[in-house]
Protein backbone atom coordinates (compact mmCIF):
# COMPACT_ATOMS: atom_id res chain seq x y z
CA UNK A 1 0.00 0.00 0.00
CA UNK A 2 1.64 3.55 -0.89
CA UNK A 3 2.26 6.31 1.36
CA UNK A 4 -0.80 8.87 1.78
CA UNK A 5 0.98 12.22 1.33
CA UNK A 6 -0.66 14.56 4.76
CA UNK A 7 -1.55 18.28 4.42
CA UNK A 8 1.19 20.96 5.83
CA UNK A 9 -0.54 24.03 4.84
CA UNK A 10 -4.00 25.46 4.00
CA UNK A 11 -3.99 27.19 0.45
CA UNK A 12 -2.79 30.52 1.78
CA UNK A 13 0.94 29.16 2.17
CA UNK A 14 0.33 27.05 -0.93
CA UNK A 15 -1.62 23.70 0.27
CA UNK A 16 -5.00 22.89 -1.06
CA UNK A 17 -7.56 22.80 2.07
CA UNK A 18 -8.81 26.13 3.13
CA UNK A 19 -10.04 25.73 6.84
CA UNK A 20 -12.83 27.76 8.10
CA UNK A 21 -11.54 31.37 9.85
CA UNK A 22 -8.42 30.82 9.56
CA UNK A 23 -4.85 29.78 7.83
CA UNK A 24 -1.97 26.93 8.90
CA UNK A 25 1.23 25.64 8.21
CA UNK A 26 2.91 22.87 9.94
CA UNK A 27 6.20 22.79 10.76
CA UNK A 28 8.25 19.18 11.62
CA UNK A 29 11.55 19.75 11.68
CA UNK A 30 13.31 19.52 13.46
CA UNK A 31 11.29 20.09 16.47
CA UNK A 32 7.19 20.05 15.19
CA UNK A 33 5.05 23.33 15.45
CA UNK A 34 1.91 25.05 13.85
CA UNK A 35 1.78 28.68 12.75
CA UNK A 36 -2.00 29.48 13.03
CA UNK A 37 -3.35 32.49 11.26
CA UNK A 38 -6.30 33.58 12.96
CA UNK A 39 -9.24 35.56 11.16
CA UNK A 40 -10.99 38.68 12.59
CA UNK A 41 -12.94 37.31 15.41
CA UNK A 42 -11.50 33.30 15.17
CA UNK A 43 -11.32 31.18 18.30
CA UNK A 44 -8.75 28.37 18.59
CA UNK A 45 -9.12 25.75 21.20
CA UNK A 46 -5.80 23.40 22.16
CA UNK A 47 -4.39 21.48 24.85
CA UNK A 48 -3.06 22.99 28.27
CA UNK A 49 0.74 23.97 27.56
CA UNK A 50 0.84 24.09 23.87
CA UNK A 51 1.36 28.27 23.67
CA UNK A 52 4.48 28.69 21.92
CA UNK A 53 3.88 32.55 20.51
CA UNK A 54 0.68 34.74 20.04
CA UNK A 55 0.35 38.70 19.38
CA UNK A 56 -1.45 40.39 21.98
CA UNK A 57 -4.76 40.76 20.25
CA UNK A 58 -5.23 37.48 20.68
CA UNK A 59 -6.83 36.89 24.59
CA UNK A 60 -5.96 33.39 25.97
CA UNK A 61 -7.79 31.54 28.45
CA UNK A 62 -8.48 28.05 30.52
CA UNK A 63 -12.39 27.42 30.17
CA UNK A 64 -14.51 24.85 29.90
CA UNK A 65 -16.22 23.63 26.49
CA UNK A 66 -15.33 23.73 22.85
CA UNK A 67 -14.98 27.48 22.44
CA UNK A 68 -18.70 28.02 21.31
CA UNK A 69 -21.55 29.02 23.39
CA UNK A 70 -22.94 26.48 25.96
CA UNK A 71 -24.83 26.58 28.44
CA UNK A 72 -22.49 25.87 32.21
CA UNK A 73 -24.05 22.32 32.43
CA UNK A 74 -23.01 21.87 28.87
CA UNK A 75 -19.81 22.86 29.16
CA UNK A 76 -19.23 20.90 32.25
CA UNK A 77 -20.40 17.45 30.06
CA UNK A 78 -18.28 18.27 27.91
CA UNK A 79 -15.07 18.65 29.66
CA UNK A 80 -16.06 14.94 31.56
CA UNK A 81 -16.22 13.72 28.07
CA UNK A 82 -12.65 15.23 27.09
CA UNK A 83 -11.52 13.99 30.12
CA UNK A 84 -12.29 10.47 29.73
CA UNK A 85 -11.43 10.84 26.15
CA UNK A 86 -7.74 11.31 27.56
CA UNK A 87 -7.43 15.08 27.21
CA UNK A 88 -7.16 17.65 30.15
CA UNK A 89 -10.32 18.91 31.90
CA UNK A 90 -9.90 22.06 31.06
CA UNK A 91 -8.55 23.48 27.62
CA UNK A 92 -7.00 26.46 26.34
CA UNK A 93 -9.20 28.91 24.40
CA UNK A 94 -7.27 31.82 21.92
CA UNK A 95 -9.42 34.74 20.25
CA UNK A 96 -8.27 37.13 17.99
CA UNK A 97 -10.07 39.97 19.38
CA UNK A 98 -8.88 42.15 16.19
CA UNK A 99 -10.20 43.33 13.30
CA UNK A 100 -7.00 41.79 11.66
CA UNK A 101 -5.75 38.48 11.05
CA UNK A 102 -3.05 37.49 13.82
CA UNK A 103 -0.86 34.39 14.46
CA UNK A 104 -0.81 31.99 16.83
CA UNK A 105 2.10 29.24 17.18
CA UNK A 106 1.28 26.02 19.01
CA UNK A 107 4.34 23.45 19.78
CA UNK A 108 3.32 19.73 20.36
CA UNK A 109 4.36 18.47 23.34
CA UNK A 110 6.74 15.81 22.53
CA UNK A 111 9.35 15.05 19.93
CA UNK A 112 7.88 13.79 16.60
CA UNK A 113 5.20 15.24 14.23
CA UNK A 114 1.86 17.42 13.84
CA UNK A 115 -0.95 15.95 11.33
CA UNK A 116 -3.53 18.42 10.02
CA UNK A 117 -6.63 16.26 9.35
CA UNK A 118 -9.84 17.66 7.65
CA UNK A 119 -12.42 16.46 9.32
CA UNK A 120 -14.71 18.30 6.64
CA UNK A 121 -13.29 15.33 4.05
CA UNK A 122 -13.55 12.59 6.71
CA UNK A 123 -17.48 12.79 7.69
CA UNK A 124 -17.16 15.41 10.34
CA UNK A 125 -15.52 12.88 12.86
CA UNK A 126 -12.38 10.72 13.11
CA UNK A 127 -11.02 7.70 15.93
CA UNK A 128 -8.07 8.86 17.42
CA UNK A 129 -5.94 7.23 20.30
CA UNK A 130 -6.14 8.90 23.85
CA UNK A 131 -4.56 12.22 23.95
CA UNK A 132 -3.74 12.85 19.65
CA UNK A 133 -5.70 16.28 20.11
CA UNK A 134 -3.47 18.81 19.87
CA UNK A 135 -5.41 21.69 18.54
CA UNK A 136 -8.50 23.11 16.55
CA UNK A 137 -10.82 25.68 16.20
CA UNK A 138 -13.73 26.15 18.22
CA UNK A 139 -16.73 23.90 17.88
CA UNK A 140 -14.42 20.84 18.18
CA UNK A 141 -15.61 17.85 19.79
CA UNK A 142 -13.49 15.51 21.67
CA UNK A 143 -15.43 12.05 23.13
CA UNK A 144 -14.74 8.67 24.31
CA UNK A 145 -14.94 6.12 21.97
CA UNK A 146 -14.39 2.61 23.35
CA UNK A 147 -13.03 -0.74 21.82
CA UNK A 148 -12.46 -2.81 24.72
CA UNK A 149 -12.41 -7.05 24.84
CA UNK A 150 -11.81 -7.37 28.67
CA UNK A 151 -9.62 -10.40 28.09
CA UNK A 152 -7.24 -8.71 25.71
CA UNK A 153 -7.22 -5.81 27.43
CA UNK A 154 -6.44 -6.62 30.74
CA UNK A 155 -3.09 -8.57 29.48
CA UNK A 156 -2.10 -5.99 26.78
CA UNK A 157 0.16 -2.88 27.71
CA UNK A 158 -2.20 0.07 26.31
CA UNK A 159 -5.62 0.75 27.97
CA UNK A 160 -7.73 1.17 24.29
CA UNK A 161 -10.17 3.63 25.46
CA UNK A 162 -9.52 5.49 22.09
CA UNK A 163 -11.30 9.66 21.47
CA UNK A 164 -13.11 10.26 19.00
CA UNK A 165 -13.18 13.96 17.36
CA UNK A 166 -16.11 15.58 15.85
CA UNK A 167 -16.26 18.76 14.03
CA UNK A 168 -16.38 20.11 10.65
CA UNK A 169 -13.25 21.82 9.72
CA UNK A 170 -8.73 20.93 10.00
CA UNK A 171 -7.65 19.46 13.20
CA UNK A 172 -4.20 18.95 14.44
CA UNK A 173 -2.99 15.76 15.97
CA UNK A 174 0.08 14.81 18.15
CA UNK A 175 2.26 12.00 16.30
CA UNK A 176 5.48 10.03 17.64
CA UNK A 177 7.99 9.53 15.04
CA UNK A 178 6.51 10.20 11.55
CA UNK A 179 3.68 9.68 10.13
CA UNK A 180 2.28 6.75 7.78
CA UNK A 181 -0.95 6.38 6.39
CA UNK A 182 -2.76 3.44 4.54
CA UNK A 183 -6.03 3.56 2.52
CA UNK A 184 -8.18 0.75 2.92
CA UNK A 185 -10.53 -0.94 0.11
CA UNK A 186 -13.33 -2.48 1.68
CA UNK A 187 -12.89 -5.79 3.61
CA UNK A 188 -9.11 -4.81 3.37
CA UNK A 189 -7.44 -5.49 7.08
CA UNK A 190 -3.89 -4.61 8.43
CA UNK A 191 -2.71 -5.25 11.64
CA UNK A 192 -1.44 -2.64 13.61
CA UNK A 193 0.26 -2.37 17.33
CA UNK A 194 -1.69 -1.02 19.59
CA UNK A 195 0.65 1.90 20.56
CA UNK A 196 1.48 2.95 16.50
CA UNK A 197 -2.24 3.45 15.63
CA UNK A 198 -3.15 7.16 15.82
CA UNK A 199 -6.38 7.73 14.04
CA UNK A 200 -9.31 5.96 11.21
CA UNK A 201 -11.98 7.44 9.69
CA UNK A 202 -14.84 5.87 11.16
CA UNK A 203 -15.70 3.34 8.49
CA UNK A 204 -12.96 1.39 9.42
CA UNK A 205 -13.50 -1.23 11.38
CA UNK A 206 -11.46 -1.87 14.83
CA UNK A 207 -11.31 -4.98 16.79
CA UNK A 208 -8.59 -6.24 19.14
CA UNK A 209 -6.92 -9.60 18.12
CA UNK A 210 -4.53 -11.43 20.14
CA UNK A 211 -1.18 -12.18 18.12
CA UNK A 212 0.70 -14.75 20.26
CA UNK A 213 0.23 -17.43 22.96
CA UNK A 214 -1.72 -16.57 26.32
CA UNK A 215 1.46 -16.86 27.97
CA UNK A 216 2.42 -13.92 25.73
CA UNK A 217 -0.30 -11.88 26.98
CA UNK A 218 0.10 -13.12 30.93
CA UNK A 219 4.05 -11.96 30.30
CA UNK A 220 2.98 -8.80 29.05
CA UNK A 221 4.96 -9.13 25.73
CA UNK A 222 4.97 -6.30 23.52
CA UNK A 223 3.28 -7.06 20.70
CA UNK A 224 1.17 -9.37 21.73
CA UNK A 225 -2.23 -7.52 21.44
CA UNK A 226 -2.74 -5.79 18.09
CA UNK A 227 -5.41 -3.96 16.31
CA UNK A 228 -7.17 -5.60 13.30
CA UNK A 229 -8.20 -2.77 11.04
CA UNK A 230 -10.56 -3.51 8.25
CA UNK A 231 -11.92 -1.00 5.23
CA UNK A 232 -12.98 0.95 3.90
CA UNK A 233 -11.19 4.19 5.16
CA UNK A 234 -8.01 5.54 5.76
CA UNK A 235 -5.86 4.80 8.53
CA UNK A 236 -3.30 7.01 10.46
CA UNK A 237 -0.06 5.52 12.16
CA UNK A 238 3.28 5.96 14.07
CA UNK A 239 6.33 4.61 14.40
CA UNK A 240 7.63 5.55 17.70
CA UNK A 241 4.69 6.43 20.20
CA UNK A 242 6.11 8.83 22.65
CA UNK A 243 5.51 6.00 25.48
CA UNK A 244 7.42 3.75 24.16
CA UNK A 245 10.61 6.76 23.69
CA UNK A 246 10.15 7.32 27.33
CA UNK A 247 10.54 3.49 27.97
CA UNK A 248 13.55 3.11 26.33
CA UNK A 249 15.06 6.27 27.25
CA UNK A 250 14.28 5.41 30.83
CA UNK A 251 15.33 1.95 30.47
CA UNK A 252 19.21 2.87 29.08
CA UNK A 253 19.28 5.19 32.21
CA UNK A 254 18.33 2.27 34.38
CA UNK A 255 21.20 0.17 32.57
CA UNK A 256 23.90 2.80 32.98
CA UNK A 257 22.81 3.18 36.75
CA UNK A 258 21.30 6.93 36.55
CA UNK A 259 18.01 9.01 37.69
CA UNK A 260 15.64 8.28 35.21
CA UNK A 261 15.04 11.98 33.46
CA UNK A 262 11.22 11.08 33.57
CA UNK A 263 11.48 10.63 37.53
CA UNK A 264 9.56 12.97 39.20
CA UNK A 265 11.31 12.78 42.12
CA UNK A 266 12.37 16.63 43.14
CA UNK A 267 16.54 17.15 42.37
Amino acid sequence: MAMVQTETCSKAFGGTVEPLGFDFQVVNSPTPYVVLRLHAQKTMISENGALMKKTRAITSEMAFGNGEEQSLGGKFMSAIKRAVAGEKFLTQHFKNTANIEQDLVIAAPHPGQIVAVDLHQCDQEIICQRSAFLAGPAGTDIVPHVKLKIGFNLFGREEFIMQKIKGDDVVFLNVGGGIYADDLEEGEEIQIDTGCLVACTKDVKIDLARSGKISSMLLGDDGAVLVNCTGPGRVWMQPMPFARQVAVISQEQARQGKPSAFSSEKR
